[in-house]
């Protein structure tokens, strides 16, 4: 009997060693990028001083995420056709969403001059990045602030992992009204 339980814990560390040497779903990899978008005039303008935050996407994040979207889609559902009810709503999930982030270990850094940011020592497997940026465009004669708002799946892999966060990739998970139509946060 001793002399199995001895054989058992020999394999049990041998596999162990073997799973660590072969790094099946073990190790990381490195998420970086540029936020940059197209204004209404066509110049090309980066983001600096941005928040980005990375979260990976187990499971039970998904879970949650699914949960809390649900919810806002019911309370917005009877205010529909009214702009500044759906906007406080849709304000309220944000704070909710940032916090659910949070829970679920986000990592943060921020954009630097030039847009670009990179996350360190990422376990390897799918992530989520979220970032949002408002801006003053022209639009005819006056300005109007626009929004974008970026949560965007990677797929993280040992080495380099790029993820490009632009005006054509933004979308408005929780993002409130704005005023261009069919834009990022409609």
């Amino acid at each position: 009997m001793i002399d199995e339980v001895m054989n058992l814990r020999l394999t049990l560390v041998v596999l162990g060693c073997v799973i660590l040497a072969t790094g099946c779903g073990d190790g990381t990899g490195d998420v970086s990028g540029t936020l940059f978008f197209a204004t209404a005039t066509g110049q090309a303008k980066r983001g600096g001083d941005v928040e980005v935050i990375l979260v990976p996407a187990t499971a039970r994040f998904d879970k949650a995420l699914a949960a809390l979207q649900g919810e806002m889609a019911q309370e917005l559902g009877p205010i529909k056709g009214d702009p500044e009810a759906s906007d406080s709503v849709k304000m309220k999930y944000r704070g909710e969403a940032l916090s659910l982030l949070h829970r679920h270990n986000a990592r943060t850094t921020r954009t630097d001059a030039n847009g670009s940011y990179v996350f360190k020592d990422v376990p390897i497997g799918r992530a989520l990045v979220l970032a949002e940026w408002s801006t003053l465009e022209p639009m005819g004669s006056s300005w109007h602030d626009v929004h974008y708002v970026w949560f965007l799946p990677v797929e993280v892999k040992r080495g380099e992992n790029r993820l490009d966060l632009s005006g054509s990739s933004a979308r408005g998970a929780f993002c409130p009204r704005r005023w261009e139509p069919g834009g990022p946060c409609n």
